[in-house]
């Protein structure tokens, strides 16, 4: 196993070039994808400006998810890993979710050079984290479904409790738990948030039935960035629940799957522009 790693180092740094000519290659065939989604989508909508506010919201949430990044590879908050971060947003549209590691460690390697090894594992490390942090923060809103309290005062207690362990311990791990628990507390806001403003019931039970399904469409690498696996799960979950008859399950999943193209997109756009300007 080491030796496939050593050779991988190797390769890389000898060709950073034609690294560079791959990652361009990956973020255009991904862009390419993005738009081919958008047409095939069949769901008309109207301007309003709470699709602005739930994508700014989201892009906060990102955020947080690229400094627990930055926090796994590089010990530290660094810009340049949060960079790379946002520029592999588009790599999960590529097949097999490939992208988001070849355009991570490709623009990585143009700033120092990683260890493959450690780069691998630590990709694996950031999505068992997504997926334990998003599980946490839904086991929460059950924990208060159950006991009749308010779930903002029961997940402000939860991520208390996480800073309190943190700082008593000043342990890193902690540090990147509670990161990447507020990337999903961040998530559920927006998404509530939209569908509250569009007059959808139950909204913060939506929310957190599409965080559950997200996380489950992790395990399926098979499907870019969840596509197809996320909203028919999302459908499966309140199919012939009698509270939830009424709602078009169909036309939520859709404009939510609308509304993270277009955060995905807008986050990559602003770094890429950003690290071509240099500022």
């Amino acid at each position: 196993m080491n030796k496939i790693f050593n050779f991988f180092n190797e390769f890389i740094t000898k060709n950073i070039e034609k690294v560079k000519l791959v990652n361009r290659l990956i973020t255009l065939i991904c862009i390419a994808l993005i738009f081919q989604t958008f047409r095939g989508s069949s769901i008309s909508l109207n301007w309003n400006i709470i699709y602005l506010y739930t994508v700014m919201i989201i892009l906060i949430g990102y955020l947080c998810q690229s400094i627990t990044w930055s926090l796994i590879i590089e010990e530290k908050i660094k810009k340049l890993r949060i960079e790379s971060w946002f520029l592999s947003l588009v790599g999960k549209y590529l097949p097999l979710k490939l992208g988001v590691p070849l355009i991570r460690a490709s623009e990585d390697f143009q700033d120092k050079n990683v260890d493959t090894k450690k780069y691998f594992f630590s990709v694996l490390k950031e999505v068992l984290l997504q997926v334990i942090s998003g599980t946490g923060v839904v086991l929460i809103y059950l924990f208060s479904q159950y006991f009749d309290i308010q779930y903002l005062i029961t997940v402000a207690i939860y991520c208390f409790i996480i800073f309190f362990i943190y700082k008593k311990f000043k342990s890193k791990n902690i540090l990147i738990f509670l990161t990447s628990t507020f990337s999903y507390i961040f998530l559920i806001i927006a998404i509530n948030l939209l569908l509250e403003t569009l007059d959808y019931s139950f909204a913060l039970d939506i929310a957190l039935a599409y965080i559950g399904v997200s996380i489950i469409s992790l395990l399926f690498v098979g499907s870019p960035a969840g596509i197809g696996i996320r909203e028919y799960l999302l459908i499966l979950f309140f199919k012939d629940q009698v509270n939830f008859i009424n709602i078009d399950f169909l036309q939520i999943a859709i404009l939510l799957r609308l509304i993270f193209i277009t955060t995905d997109l807008l986050g990559f756009l602003i770094f890429k522009i950003k690290r071509i300007t240099g500022s």
